[in-house]
């Protein structure tokens, strides 16, 4: 594994842009295997392949600029590679759902999935499959395939 040195971290934070700590919690999922995105193309039918999430992804921040088609694709692909493809809750609240139940996207903050062997450091966001007979909550995950079923005091962790 190649050792990063503070330079390489240097040179990477003049191209990448740095959320600041305090902000974090705002955000769900950035760079590849975004949740989000993963839960919408889960939810659309689309499946949970990073090409499926991808595209919903592109097009959603390709409305966002102006131009041809073509060109707001391509002013929607730089962007993702330079920040990645979080959304904030602001973002999230106000997307374009279009028939997909958003109450079944569950987002929960760092470390409260800890105990079904999610190791999160950001905000992370699953799919709410229902209560079972046991008194708990079945949830999946469409980034990692993890099927698992939640306390319901965890569940009462969810922040989204």
């Amino acid at each position: 594994m190649k050792k990063l040195t503070r330079m390489s971290l240097e040179k990477l934070s003049k191209t990448m842009n740095v959320i600041p700590e305090n902000e974090m919690d705002n955000y769900w999922g950035m760079y590849d295997n975004d949740c989000f995105w993963r839960c919408i193309s889960y939810l659309s039918g689309t499946g949970i392949t990073e090409e499926a999430a991808a595209s919903y992804a592109t097009n959603y921040f390709a409305s966002q600029f102006s131009g041809s088609e073509v060109e707001r694709i391509a002013q929607a692909t730089s962007y993702l590679a330079q920040t990645g493809a979080g959304m904030t809750n602001i973002q999230m609240n106000s997307y374009d759902y279009n028939g997909i139940n958003r109450h079944l996207i569950a987002g929960f903050p760092p470390g409260a999935l800890s105990n079904y062997g999610f190791t999160e450091k950001t905000n992370h966001l699953v799919i709410f499959k229902g209560n079972n007979a046991n008194g708990g909550v079945d949830m999946y995950c469409p980034q990692t395939h993890t099927h698992f079923t939640m306390s319901l005091a965890d569940y009462a962790k969810r922040i989204f």
